[in-house]
């Protein structure tokens, strides 16, 4: 019982003082305590942010490479291209570039491949 009146007085006088000086006290313990906190918050963040980009550059990666083949591939087939495919091309999602792809193998022209831009 004296321990947890002698904590109540000892509160007591921590909030005072934090009071007069506004100015939370903090003790060496919390201070350690949220020390550990941000490391372990910073290393789990920094852990993921760094499968996150590992994922996101191994998929865009494959795509710049589907992207190449294909304008290879239409290059190949039916000669230089025009500018503006090549970036269309680049720009074209996953399902776009397979279907591409796919249709460059049968295609006589290039308008066939392409369809309407």
């Amino acid at each position: 019982m004296a321990l947890t009146c002698q904590h109540t007085i000892f509160d007591h006088f921590v909030k005072q003082k934090e009071a007069e000086k506004k100015v939370q006290y903090v003790t060496h313990i919390e201070r350690k305590g949220i020390e550990t906190g941000r490391l372990a918050g910073l290393t789990e963040g920094i852990k993921t942010g760094l499968v996150d980009g590992l994922k996101t550059g191994r998929a865009d990666g494959l795509k710049t490479g589907r992207a190449e083949m294909l304008l290879r591939l239409l290059e190949e087939k039916f000669g230089t291209l025009d500018p503006d495919i090549q970036t269309t091309v680049y720009r074209l999602d996953e399902n776009h570039l397979f279907e591409w792809l796919k249709r460059s193998l049968k295609a006589e022209s290039l308008q066939e491949v392409i369809g309407q831009l």
